[in-house]
């Protein structure tokens, strides 16, 4: 029978308090501690420690490492403090929890109990302070529409899609990814689709026929109005880019941040700087590879430069492919006004 490394009361408690006794549990925080109605000194726990990486060897162990000393295995390190309910899940599903997750998980419940209490403030309000984190990285392959939903909803939420992005936005996102997923394995005839979460983008990809979804706008029910209700959100903080490259179709959805560099999550885009936007001397390459293109207008556009972004584009030949144009750190009022003098183009305004 394998040896289990199970923790002691002492190390429970040291789990339970660096949390302040609120389940680790991405999304769930519950307070696992309180009064009971038997005695005026009986409390009511309902937490548990579990194991990041498995107590114990065995079949379906798949987050035991052999080469662990028992000692590591059985000390706080290695623990994270969650709800019964959720503790239970986290034991039972060693396949969905991976190690680097549980870590990150525990990481983000101490950050917040500290913030607790160094601020003073309740759990919802400390948990704000994660909004616009990076993501915890998982790459997850799919390759039936069986299960599809719930392997992709919870993967969004595990690796803190709503925690991060908003509820909101991480809703509309699991729907797009959805739908391209049953329409990639149902008709692109997909062998696979990945799936890839990293700091701040999810990226898609398949092997199925060629097929950009952000140009199936308006025919179709439920891929188009998903990716409708994506093109909505896109430019308030998330960009979402398509392209053809080795035989696979690659969608990405990126969070705008402060250390966002737009060239650096799609080939198909060209950034253009003021001189050669004034003298109207630069050029768009227009590639297969290429659905959509992305031109980065200089930083700080006003009204007046709207005219020379119209003269430097108006003669471009797109071979039909959407262009986008990117302009950083603009007032509202230049945005609409460019809309409106540039139809044909695309419009975002990203800070």
């Amino acid at each position: 029978m394998p040896r289990t490394d199970n923790f002691n009361l002492e190390t429970k408690r040291v789990l339970a308090k660096r949390v302040g006794y609120h389940c680790s549990f991405l999304g769930c925080g519950n307070l696992t501690a309180g009064p009971s109605d038997e005695n005026d000194e009986a409390t009511s726990e309902t937490g548990m420690a579990c194991h990041i990486t498995a107590a114990s060897g065995g079949g379906s162990a798949r987050r035991y490492d052999p080469d662990m000393e028992s000692a590591d295995r059985k000390s706080a390190a290695n623990g994270i403090w969650c709800c019964y309910t959720h503790g239970k899940l986290i034991d039972t599903d060693e396949t969905r929890f991976s190690i680097k997750m549980l870590k990150d998980w525990k990481q983000i419940a101490e950050t917040t109990a500290r913030i607790m209490v160094e601020k003073g403030c309740n759990y919802d309000a400390a948990s704000k302070h994660f909004a616009f984190r990076e993501l915890i990285a998982e790459t997850i392959n799919v390759g039936s529409m069986d299960t599809d939903s719930q392997t992709i909803g919870d993967l969004l939420k595990d690796c803190g899609v709503e925690l991060s992005w908003g509820k909101e936005n991480a809703h509309i996102l699991r729907d797009l990814i959805i739908e391209l997923t049953r329409n990639a394995l149902s008709h692109g005839k997909a062998t696979e689709v990945k799936i890839l979460i990293a700091d701040d983008n999810i990226t898609l990809i398949d092997n199925g026929a060629k097929f950009n979804p952000k140009l199936s706008l308006t025919h179709g029910t439920g891929g188009t109005w998903a990716a409708a209700a994506m093109r909505k959100l896109e430019g308030d903080k998330i960009i979402w880019v398509y392209y053809h490259e080795f035989g696979q179709n690659i969608s990405r959805m990126t969070y705008i941040g402060k250390n966002f560099h737009f060239e650096n999550i799609t080939p198909c885009s060209i950034e253009v700087n003021r001189t050669e936007l004034y003298k109207g001397e630069f050029k768009i390459k227009v590639t297969e590879t290429c659905e959509d293109i992305y031109v980065i207008i200089p930083l700080y556009l006003v009204y007046s430069d709207i005219a020379l972004v119209e003269m430097a584009v108006k003669g471009f030949d797109t071979k039909g492919k959407t262009v986008t144009l990117i302009c950083r750190h603009v007032s509202s009022g230049v945005i609409e006004q460019a809309k409106i003098y540039l139809p044909e183009f695309r419009i975002i305004g990203v800070e």
